[in-house]
């Protein structure tokens, strides 16, 4: 799952490091929405990776924990 998000990052900067010098804030009004529409995404894309990473879901951190109490558990034989 981190190996994905990693992924997506790397990709989503290799698309800004191609798009940025091709980005106009001049021009008609439709290029200049483009342009903010297209770094507004990107960068919620950024942010949403990131904090996928940052913070994981709650699921996974049950999973998690309860995985590491069957391993705590003693094995009694009688």
């Amino acid at each position: 799952m981190r190996q994905r998000l990693l992924f997506c990052l790397l990709f989503i900067g290799i698309l800004l490091y191609y798009a940025i010098p091709q980005i106009r804030f001049y021009g008609s009004i439709e290029e200049i929405i483009f342009s903010i529409s297209w770094l507004v995404f990107a960068l919620l894309a950024v942010g949403g990776n990131i904090a996928d990473v940052l913070y994981p879901k709650k699921k996974v951190l049950a999973e998690n924990r309860k995985k590491n109490n069957q391993k705590q558990k003693r094995m009694y034989n009688y």
